[in-house]
C-alpha cells in the first residue's frame, strides 16, 4: 500500500501487476515498459480485471514522455536502473522522474543490494539458455565490487560437442520460452564450438550507493533500507518450501521491524525520497 495518491508513475512496469493492484488506491495510474510483449500481457490484465484508471505505454525511462510536475508518487521497481540498455543513465532518469514529479512528491526504488549480492554470491559465473525451437546460449558474468556486471554471450554452434552434450543434460521446467541451467566450467570450451554475440553491462548499487545518486540528484528526505534476509537464509537452509505458505506474514513483520528501526539486511533495497 502507499495511501490515496492522485497519480502514481510505474517505470518498469513489466506486466503492471503492482500498479494494478493499486488501482483501487490511487486516482490515476501509468505504467511504462520497454518490452512491448510485457505491455501486451498488462493490457491483457487491466482487461480481464476491468480497471479504468491504469493505462501502459510503451516509454524509455531516459526520456518520460509526461509534462512536468504529473504526479505524485513514481516507482522504480525491480532493479530498473541495472537494464543493460540503461547502463551509465542513472543520472539522466533521475532527473527525468524529479521533472515529473510533483513538488514534495514521493518517489520509491527497489532494487538489489549489492553489498549482500557481492560478497553472497561468486563474483563470476556461467550458464546455458535454451529456447523453444532448439537453439543454445552460452553466458558468463562477471562482476566487480563497484557494482559492476559484465555480461558475455555466446551462441553454440549446432553439430558441435558442446552442443550435442548440451542436448543431453536435465533442463529444470518453464513455462516460458526460454530456460536457463546453472553450469560450472571447469574445462576450457573451445572457441570453435561458439560464437560471440557481443557484451552488455549493468550497475548496481549498495544502500550508500543508492542513497548518493539520489542526493546528487536534488532529492530530499533520502533513506535507503535493505531487506530480504528471510528469504536468503530460508534458500541457504534448503527451507524455502516450508515457508513459502508463510512469506507473506514473514515479509510483512520483516518490512515492519526494519522501518521501526530504520535499519536491517539482505538481498534487497527499499528507498523513499521526496522531490
Amino acid at each position: 500500500t502507499i495511501g490515496y495518491a492522485r497519480a502514481v508513475l510505474d517505470i518498469g512496469c513489466c506486466r503492471g501487476g503492482v500498479l494494478l493492484a493499486l488501482a483501487g488506491q490511487i486516482s490515476k495510474g501509468v505504467g511504462i515498459d520497454l518490452s512491448k510483449e510485457q505491455l501486451r500481457l498488462a493490457e491483457r490484465a487491466r482487461n480481464r480485471n476491468r480497471i479504468r484508471n491504469v493505462r501502459f505505454h510503451h516509454a524509455d525511462a531516459s526520456r518520460l514522455p509526461f509534462a512536468s510536475n504529473s504526479f505524485d508518487v513514481v516507482m522504480a521497481l525491480g532493479d530498473v536502473f541495472s537494464y543493460s540498455n540503461l547502463y551509465g543513465k542513472s543520472g539522466r532518469i533521475l532527473s527525468e522522474i524529479r521533472r515529473v514529479l510533483k513538488p514534495r512528491g514521493l518517489t520509491i526504488h527497489d532494487c538489489m543490494n549489492w553489498d549482500w549480492e557481492y560478497r553472497a554470491y561468486p563474483q563470476s559465473s556461467s550458464s546455458f539458455t535454451r529456447y523453444k525451437g532448439g537453439h543454445y546460449f552460452l553466458n558468463r558474468s562477471f562482476r566487480k565490487a563497484s557494482g559492476v556486471a559484465t555480461f558475455r554471450d555466446y551462441y553454440v554452434l549446432p553439430g558441435t560437442p558442446l552442443y550435442l552434450w548440451i542436448k543431453r543434460q536435465k533442463w529444470p521446467v518453464s513455462p516460458g520460452n526460454k530456460t536457463q541451467l546453472q553450469i560450472k566450467e571447469i574445462s576450457e570450451i573451445a572457441a570453435k564450438w561458439l560464437k560471440y554475440r557481443g557484451v552488455t553491462k549493468e550497475k548496481n548499487f549498495t544502500s550508500n550507493g543508492l542513497e548518493r545518486i539520489y542526493r546528487n540528484a536534488g532529492f530530499n528526505e533520502v533513506a535507503a533500507i535493505p531487506y530480504g534476509q528471510i528469504f536468503d537464509i530460508a534458500v541457504r537452509s534448503g527451507q524455502l518450501k516450508r515457508i513459502r505458505p508463510y512469506q507473506n506474514v514473514l515479509a510483512r513483520a520483516e518490512a515492519d521491524l526494519c522501518m521501526s528501526l530504520r535499519q536491517g539486511a539482505g538481498p534487497w533495497l527499499f528507498l523513499a525520497a521526496r522531490k
